[in-house]
């Protein structure tokens, strides 16, 4: 899973630096969510929120796309073998403003709830 979000560094500032993770889900439930399996995936420093969300998401991105093609070789010292793992991008989380660079959507505060796909205008 990939989380993105904003963080607001100075109190009297919007978000400012955005923050994206790597989550690691294929995983027993009582490691889940435990910081060795939660992996930063970039940090985005700014005063503003970054135009173009996809240059900065593209490194993680591309390579997970590289670890699906070829898979993700593991020793498993156990078996005494190689395996092979695909991965697969289950979620991609984030909170309001956020998501809004994620899908492309205009957020809460747009006449129409998205850019691309419906004409019809919000309340």
């Amino acid at each position: 899973m990939v989380s993105l979000d904003g963080a607001q560094l100075y109190e009297s500032k919007q978000s400012d630096c955005w923050i994206n993770i790597w989550i690691i889900l294929n995983l027993a439930p009582d490691k889940h969510y435990k910081k060795l399996h939660v992996c930063p995936g970039g940090f985005i420093p700014g005063l503003n929120k970054p135009k173009n969300i996809d240059s900065f998401l593209f490194i993680g991105l591309h390579h997970i796309a590289a670890l699906q093609h070829e898979g993700l070789h593991i020793w498993d010292a156990s078996e005494d073998r190689m395996f092979s793992s695909y991965l697969y991008l289950l979620f991609m989380t984030a909170d309001g403003p956020s998501l809004v660079c994620w899908d492309g959507m205009v957020g809460h505060s747009g006449k129409k709830g998205c850019r691309v796909y419906c004409p019809t205008p919000g309340r």
